[in-house]
């Protein structure tokens, strides 16, 4: 009730239902409702020696001038001086003349109901022309002077004021209610048009209407900006529409309003190309709907929107541009973990290459030769093999290309990759069960999933006492799994509802980027696959499911 009451009183000393200029514009048909009311009294006063009713009439027009005064007042100065209180010059004028009324004995006794007529009259201006504040005001003023004067003015009496202002008090009230909840439905109407203009602003929509009876289409600035057109530049007609749209898009477009008109589906939307004014063709979605029908169920309106879908295709292209970046970087991050036992590997090698160099130097036996370049040449490729692998596994590539591969071969591969990385975290990688299986994929971007999931499992049971990995394969007659279990007991709850969440990581400030499983849960469901946590014999496991070609 408490909260009712404020929000009454905010509203009241706030808000009004219409702006000043929506407002100041009823004044020449308010003044008109002035004339014809105080008319006669200007009539009669005319006419010499009227008889007893003539100082009545002078009454009525003194005090009517009042009226028509405050209209004049407001007339000139609301032009310039924009307050609610200068619209409400002729209320005040009508509330001295019923005052006046009032406090002249000869004429109260002689017309006691005038004025309550007066009283009316200041009703009806001010809630023409006044705010919510001015009506409290005003009303509370028609109710409280007469009763005020009654006790001051003996030909006053407080019980006949109050039975022949009943009438105000009841009209007071509704018109109270009434400009209140006109001033908070006006208020919601403004805010929900600005709300409605900010969207629209910011999702960049074009929107029209077209009158179906006069064939006119009024475009809105936007759309006209969609085009390249200032405001002026292109006038609103059906036939400017027609020639802008692409020649082999027009029968398309026609044809998606007329299965609309029909009813064949819910709402009009089609795609189409337009020409920009520098001649480029502009990609276009556009959606309407009919909000108005005559009395015969004739559709009057079609209103929609424009929007350049070229502006959504720039955004894609942007998103995958950064979406490219994020892959690299998790790569080059996993890279950089796999860092240590890939130095680790090469090193090996090139002591083997350093030391069978030395031995070519201080042997001349028979056969040395020979099994020393066979150790350099077995040496050379090792490194090429690592090397290659590295270049292939942080290759950036935009083109995302499935083709049929085996995934025993990628498997393969990847162990490979990670196997330095293992060894150097006292780490056992375990195959098991890998099979022939083709799919229809991107090898790299597979691999990366195998590597970022075996090289977390490294890193969470690396230095550990029988610490292990399993790659392990089941094929179903669609499906085929890549089962990634580890030595660890699982993962605790809290962390697996965020697992797959983007930045999200368990890892100290700098070790991991967050990104990993993110990335490669989109990746297996780009491949129309899957990629989740299990609890498998009680050891941590991730499953890659792939189809099957």
């Amino acid at each position: 009730m408490e909260k009712g009451f404020k929000l009454f009183l905010k509203e009241a000393l706030e808000s009004s239902p219409e702006t000043f200029e929506e407002k100041r514009q009823q004044l020449p048909t308010t003044l008109l409702f002035a004339v014809l009311f105080f008319l006669p009294y200007y009539t009669l006063i005319l006419i010499p020696n009227y008889g007893i009713d003539s100082i009545q009439f002078k009454e009525d027009l003194f005090a009517g001038n009042f009226v028509l005064g405050g209209f004049v007042l407001s007339i000139l100065f609301s032009k310039k001086l924009k307050k609610d209180i200068v619209l409400c010059l002729p209320a005040f004028g009508a509330l001295f003349a019923s005052y006046h009324f009032l406090t002249h004995q000869e004429f109260h006794t002689a017309r006691p109901y005038i004025w309550v007529y007066a009283q009316l009259c200041t009703i009806i201006f001010v809630t023409t022309l006044g705010t919510l504040r001015w009506n409290l005001i005003l009303i509370f003023l028609i109710v409280t002077i007469p009763t005020t004067l009654s006790f001051q003015y003996e030909h006053i009496v407080l019980k006949d004021v109050i039975e022949r202002q009943a009438v105000v008090y009841f009209i007071g009230i509704v018109i109270i209610y009434y400009v209140y909840r006109q001033t908070v439905s006006s208020k919601e109407l403004r805010q929900f048009n600005e709300k409605a203009n900010l969207i629209l602003n910011s999702s960049e929509l074009g929107t029209w209407q077209w009158n179906l009876q006069t064939n006119e289409v009024i475009f809105d600035k936007r759309w006209k900006e969609i085009l390249g057109y200032d405001e002026a530049q292109i006038e609103n007609s059906y036939e400017n529409w027609e020639k802008l749209v692409h020649p082999e898009d027009l029968d398309k477009s026609k044809a998606a309003f007329t299965d609309y008109l029909e009813g064949k589906v819910p709402h009009y939307e089609v795609k189409f190309r337009m020409k920009h004014k520098d001649g480029h063709w502009v990609p276009i979605i556009s959606k309407g709907k009919i909000l108005e029908w005559d009395q015969q169920g004739n559709p009057l309106f079609f209103n929609g929107t424009h929007f350049d879908f070229s502006i959504l295709e720039k955004l894609q292209a942007d998103l995958e541009n950064e979406k490219l970046k994020l892959v690299h970087s998790s790569k080059l991050a996993t890279l950089g973990q796999m860092a240590a036992g890939v130095a680790h590997e090469i090193n090996n090698p090139l002591a083997i290459i350093s030391n069978a160099n030395l031995l070519l130097k201080r042997s001349d036996k028979e056969g040395t030769k020979e099994k020393v370049a066979q150790q350099i040449d077995q040496s050379v490729e090792r490194i090429s093999k690592i090397v290659n692998g590295l270049r292939k596994f942080t290759r950036v590539s935009d083109d995302f290309s499935k083709q049929r591969n085996n995934l025993h071969t990628i498997v393969s591969e990847t162990l490979e990759l990670i196997e330095f990385k293992a060894k150097s975290e006292f780490v056992e990688i375990k195959p098991h069960n890998l099979q022939d299986v083709d799919v229809n994929c991107d090898s790299m971007e597979i691999q990366q999933i195998l590597v970022n999931l075996i090289n977390n499992a490294i890193q969470e049971n690396a230095q550990k006492t029988d610490s292990w990995v399993q790659v392990e394969m089941k094929k179903s007659d669609e499906l085929v799994e890549v089962i990634i279990k580890d030595s660890g007991k699982g993962i605790e709850d809290s962390v697996i509802e965020n697992l797959f969440n983007p930045f999200f990581t368990t890892k100290e400030v700098g070790e991991g980027t967050g990104l990993g499983l993110s990335i490669s849960r989109s990746i297996a469901e780009q491949h129309g696959g899957s990629l989740n946590y299990e609890l498998r014999d009680g050891h941590t496991a991730f499953v890659l499911t792939l189809p099957v070609v």
